[in-house]
């Protein structure tokens, strides 16, 4: 996808602009928490290990949810990718 130069001087174009780089900066966090949450649990092959490792303390009998979700979210993100790129005046 082509980049996109905007006219930010719109309230509309502001919150465009905004709110595409609290995803970007979301899409960021969230790989950071995929990176820990792969360690804790070797690559997603133990999630129960999330519920009881000291730093994520997920509650008993979610670590597989939690792990889950985290992936989904993340890969949701993922493919916004290039339309987030686009718009990105950053």
């Amino acid at each position: 996808m082509a980049h996109i130069t905007l006219n930010n001087t719109s309230p509309l174009i502001k919150s465009l602009l905004q709110a595409n780089a609290q995803i970007i900066m979301a899409q960021q966090t969230l790989a950071r928490i995929k990176s820990v949450a792969d360690q804790i649990t070797s690559g997603g092959v133990n999630t129960s290990l999330l519920e009881t490792d000291q730093y994520a303390m997920v509650p008993t009998g979610w670590g597989q949810t939690v792990y889950t979700d985290i992936a989904n979210l993340l890969a949701t993100l993922n493919s916004l990718s290039p339309t987030l790129s686009a718009l990105d005046q950053g």
